[in-house]
């Protein structure tokens, strides 16, 4: 219970009524739609000429320091540890940096032969897969296609490498995450329902075709 209650007082501090509301739900019932894209589709490669003034490169410490300094109401001390992480040569995924004319734009992490058992926490092994999480645009940059070039360049990169499949979830009701990745092609396969009553979960799964 106390667990609880600490996580509202963090919510009610750090949003607005409506993430709040929202929040709150999501602590008992969470919904997530799970995402698979066939990299022969090559929709993405439209998207590469498009955005001729972006730029990605593999996470370094230069410029995880560099956005903290430039960034620091967005990168969280949480944030710059988890991202830290990925530089450990032993870590499941990678953090790619999104310039824009030379300016840090943003960021994307992958993690290669993996997907994510979102019910386990945890990640599978998956040949030749490609998982796209914490996608991250600062918010002067929003809106300008940061996020499109990077993904497009990432697919263009690894399906050369041999890659066949890439996907991610998202949170139902996250229609901009949606948008995004519908743009890609690619298909919604499963819905995962997780409830959580005080501390008495159930979860089930819903598949959407046979995949």
């Amino acid at each position: 219970m106390m667990k609880l209650i600490n996580k509202v007082k963090s919510t009610i501090r750090n949003n607005t009524f409506k993430d709040i509301i929202r929040k709150l739900v999501r602590y008992f019932i969470n919904i997530e739609l799970h995402y698979r894209l066939y990299l022969d589709n090559e929709t993405y490669k439209k998207f590469i000429d498009k955005y001729p003034n972006y730029a990605i490169k593999e996470l370094d410490i230069y410029s995880l320091k560099k956005m903290k300094e430039l960034y620091p109401l967005e990168i969280s001390e949480k944030t710059y540890n988890n991202l830290l992480k990925t530089l450990n040569e032993n870590s499941i995924s990678k953090c790619f940096v999104i310039f824009c004319d030379n300016e840090i734009a943003g960021y994307m992490n992958i993690a290669l032969g993996y997907d994510f058992d979102s019910i386990n926490n945890q990640y599978v092994e998956k040949e030749k897969n490609i998982y796209f999480f914490a996608l991250y645009t600062f918010i002067k940059f929003r809106a300008s296609g940061a996020q499109t070039f990077a993904k497009a360049q990432l697919l263009n990169l690894y399906h050369k490498n041999g890659f066949k499949t890439s996907s991610a979830f998202i949170q139902k009701g996250n229609w901009r995450s949606k948008k995004f990745f519908d743009k890609f092609g690619g298909h919604w396969y499963k819905k995962v329902i997780k409830i959580n009553f005080f501390g008495i979960k159930f979860n089930k799964e819903k598949l959407f075709n046979n995949d």
